[in-house]
């Protein structure tokens, strides 16, 4: 106001002193030009220099709350923390932020059974400081032995005594053990393995399991081969004192068997064991590696095909295909793929260009030993012979003979 005042005062002294001189003036005209200019400068100056503040309410600095987050059935015979997270924010930024608080109340009760400060320091289960998502572990002490349901409120309050909406859930408490997924230990399998030993495979793993032995539905491992992400063998373990487990029922999952017509590719190996309960859950997996010894034999190629001319112009895919084979097994085909040379003798620039057995990129039938890949000529392909090499590794770096075709590009 006292700028405004200020710059009006400026304004009347200017404007009496115009006023004094329009009495000197005797046109008429001239006096009405002189009075119109000042009306107009005297309004842009006021308006200028006027900072119009419209009123605010409480309500736009207050928190706001969202996302709770909280466990909602609490056991009375498991010792276990419970979880409760929510987002906090604030206009004035989370500085602002006094406390958020939670409490635990009978149903239709105001009286608190528990009360206690939510965190955003990344301790004791907060993952990121400072990201606004308060965190609190509780546990079922509150109920003292009572089942039921509980109510379950969260509020905030800022640095100026402003609250913010309150978050409400609600909280049963039962007269159960929570159920966990089984877990794993003890895992065996041989470091090394030979071909002699391959036919007398010892494997076991002990399962545990929060509801007893007969909560587990199944136990099983899968094998994979080196860098290959599927597995190859996927095989039940049991506890029933037959096919190599030792004692039945002693919760050592077990298996003694012959894998040598399975287990037949040179190199390491991981073996991947898990076990499901009664409710679908699924238990940690456990992982081994184990070496498999022998003579390994390279893949072979065979039944190549490839189309001996082929024109630019027509705008067909044509598929190019190879089978291949291994001594130990076709699971110990790494890759196989071609390196193709260019009329003017120069190597293609995207070799070695792969082939398929995945059911994919014109492959028909994955895992059945034809490795594939569909082509598509452009007509800015240029014309002559192009020749491929077709190669197969295995997961020994040993590399296949390989199979040559030419090919002739056309109009």
């Amino acid at each position: 106001m006292r700028v405004i005042g200020f710059f009006l005062f400026i304004s009347l002294k200017g404007f009496i002193q115009a006023r004094c001189l329009l009495k000197e003036i005797s046109s008429d005209r001239m006096k009405k030009t002189i009075q119109l200019g000042l009306i107009f400068e005297f309004v842009a100056l006021l308006f200028s220099t006027c900072t119009i503040r419209y009123p605010t309410s409480d309500e736009s600095a207050v928190p706001v709350l969202s996302n709770l987050m909280v466990t909602k059935t609490l056991y009375l015979q498991s010792d276990i923390d419970y979880s409760l997270s929510v987002d906090v924010s604030d206009p004035q930024g989370l500085n602002d932020i006094e406390t958020v608080i939670g409490f635990i109340y009978p149903l239709n009760q105001s009286a608190s059974l528990w009360e206690d400060t939510l965190q955003d320091q990344g301790i004791e289960g907060d993952i990121i400081p400072g990201d606004g998502r308060f965190f609190r572990r509780f546990t079922v002490d509150f109920a003292e032995g009572q089942v039921g349901q509980y109510r379950l409120e969260v509020i905030a309050n800022d640095r100026s005594s402003h609250q913010s909406n309150a978050l409400l859930d609600t909280l049963t408490v039962v007269d159960d053990q929570k159920n966990f997924p089984p877990v794993l230990s003890h895992p065996f399998v041989a470091d090394t393995l030979t071909e002699a030993s391959l036919k007398n495979v010892f494997i076991s793993v002990q399962v545990e399991d929060a509801y007893g032995k007969e909560d587990i539905d199944s136990v099983f491992f899968q094998i994979y081969p080196s860098f290959n992400p599927n597995f190859f063998l996927h095989y039940t373990l049991r506890d029933n004192g037959l096919n190599g487990d030792e004692v039945a029922d002693d919760g050592i999952y077990s298996l003694l068997g012959d894998l040598s017509d399975t287990l037949r590719t040179i190199g390491i190996h991981l073996i991947r064991f898990q076990a499901i309960d009664q409710a679908g859950l699924i238990s940690q997996p456990l992982v081994l590696y184990f070496y498999i010894e022998g003579i390994n034999g390279p893949p072979v190629l065979s039944q190549l095909s490839i189309p001996d001319t082929v024109s630019r112009y027509a705008y067909l895919p044509f598929l190019i295909s190879v089978r291949a084979d291994d001594p130990q097994g076709l699971a110990d085909v790494k890759k196989v793929y071609f390196n193709m040379i260019n009329p003017d003798d120069t190597p293609f620039e995207y070799n070695p260009v792969p082939l398929y057995d995945d059911g994919n990129y014109g492959d028909q039938i994955p895992g059945d030993g034809l490795f594939s890949i569909s082509v598509l000529m452009s007509s800015q392909t240029d014309k002559g012979i192009y020749q491929f090499r077709f190669f197969a590794e295995d997961y020994a770096q040993v590399i296949s003979d390989s199979l040559t075709h030419r090919l002739t590009v056309v109009d």
